[in-house]
Order: structure tokens, then C-alpha cells, then sequence
């Protein structure tokens, strides 16, 4: 039974106090404190943090021995209501988790402010994936994208992308971006026809000349690179510099690029 308790986190003297009301029943502070050596202050302090978490309640009891007066006492709660607390503490760990990874973008930058060093973080799989267009939408910059001839080989990725440029829209999120010549060679309307209502002004490249195995994306003071090719892992790299050197490339690729209408 210790061990129990000590691992769903009560210290040594809530453990002695849950015991004895666990075989004694109800008990005032006083009694408490005079059966398990526990001070009488610690005793109540012990009484309160057990009622604080869920694990006891107080009531107010009138007996013979205190001659018919308003006694306070301390009773458990029945054993089912630790498994209540459990989760409830678990999902508790669970959203902080959440809001500690909405926030760890924001911290690693204010990080790297002061230290000057890039962060470099990887993720797999599609789940990596949408850690970082989740990024993109708690960043709010607008976006460079270096599309790759892998990117329509995942079927699987179509109603993530298609929930992200929603909203990316809904953010104001705009994307400029350098895509290959479809494989049949056309430029076919239907592939830019969406663009301005996604908010996005595309050019493309000669496929031959465009073989990125890796889709790359810039927004803000970093830059995402997905391996769509091989293993689907994603490399985000946060460094001002490395960024603004992937600017500069996309911006020289830009000019050689071309729109439908030039065709």
C-alpha cells in the first residue's frame, strides 16, 4: 500500500494520516495527530492537502464526548476516487504538454536571441509534419516554398495540406511558390486556377532543372525541409541567417522561373 501511494504522489506523513483513516474511520485533527505522532499543526496542514486534492473531505459530526457540540472531522473519500484523481492529473501533464509544445517555438526563439545558436530539431513521419505547419500558423509570416517533384506521392498528405492552407488563409498567411512543370509537361489551369484564393502566387521551373527530392519551406526565421523522396523526415533549422541565405536562392531561382502566361 505505500508504495502505491507513494507513486501516485502523497508524501510520508499523508501517507500515515490516509492509513490510519483508512482503519479508523472519520477522525477530528486531534485524534489524528495524537495516534500517528504526527505535531498536531502538521497534522492539519496534512488533513487539508489531502482535502485539497480529492483524497478526504471534511464533516461536522455532534457526539457524546463533546457534549452534543459541532465536532470537524476528516474522512476518506471511497478508494475509486484516487483512479478520478490519477487521470485527471494525467490529463492535466497531457494539456501542459500541449501548450508547452505551442510554446516552444516562441522560447527557442527568445532563446536563440541571446546565445546566437541555431536550433536544429527533427521530426518523422507525418506527425513531424504537422508539428511544422502548426509552427507556420503560430509563426503568422508569410511563406517560401520550394515544392518537390516527390510532393504528389503522397496521397496520404492531401487532406493535411488541404486543413493547412485553410488555415494559412484564415491566418492571412501568404505563399510564394516555386513548383516543377507538371510530368505531362502542361501547365494546366487547374493547378493555378485555386491560387489566389489560397493566397498563393506560384511560378514554375523545368522539371529537369527542378529534381528536388526534399519539399523546403521559409517562413519567418526558419526554414523546414521534408525529405519526401526517401524516409519522410522533416529537418527544422531557426537561425536568421540560414534563412535569409535560403531567401536569397529562392529569390534568384524566382527570376528564372515563369508563369503559365509566358509560355
Amino acid at each position: 500500500m505505500y508504495e502505491v501511494l507513494t507513486q501516485i504522489g502523497l508524501s510520508p506523513d499523508e501517507i500515515t494520516v490516509y492509513e490510519y483513516l483508512l482503519t479508523n474511520g472519520p477522525r477530528a485533527a486531534g485524534d489524528v495527530a495524537r495516534h500517528t505522532n504526527i505535531k498536531r499543526g502538521t497534522a492539519y496542514n496534512v488533513l487539508g492537502d489531502l482535502v485539497a486534492r480529492g483524497f478526504a473531505q471534511q464533516m461536522s459530526e455532534k457526539g457524546p464526548a463533546s457534549g452534543g457540540v459541532n465536532v470537524m472531522k476528516f474522512a476518506l473519500e471511497h478508494p475509486s476516487k484516487i483512479k478520478e484523481i490519477i487521470e485527471g492529473e494525467r490529463n492535466k501533464k497531457d494539456e501542459a504538454m500541449r501548450s508547452f509544445e505551442n510554446a516552444l517555438p516562441v522560447l527557442t526563439s527568445r532563446w536563440n536571441l541571446v546565445y546566437h545558436r541555431p536550433a536544429v530539431t527533427y521530426y518523422e513521419g507525418l506527425a513531424g509534419l504537422q508539428k511544422i505547419y502548426t509552427d507556420i500558423i503560430n509563426e503568422g509570416a508569410d511563406i517560401l516554398l520550394f515544392r518537390s517533384v516527390h510532393d504528389d506521392d503522397h496521397p496520404e498528405l492531401d487532406k493535411v495540406v488541404q486543413k493547412q492552407i485553410k488555415a494559412q488563409v484564415e491566418r492571412g498567411i501568404k505563399t510564394r511558390a516555386l513548383t516543377p512543370i507538371p510530368e505531362d509537361g502542361s501547365l494546366a489551369s487547374e493547378v493555378t486556377k485555386p491560387d489566389e484564393e489560397r493566397l498563393v502566387t506560384r511560378r514554375f521551373m523545368i522539371r529537369e532543372h527542378f529534381k528536388l527530392p526534399a519539399q523546403v519551406v521559409v517562413y519567418g526565421d526558419k526554414v523546414a525541409i521534408t525529405d519526401l523522396k526517401g524516409a519522410f523526415i522533416s529537418t527544422l533549422i531557426e537561425n536568421k541567417n540560414i534563412a535569409d541565405t535560403f531567401r536569397q536562392l529562392f529569390e534568384y531561382l524566382w527570376m528564372s522561373s515563369f508563369t503559365p502566361s509566358d509560355s
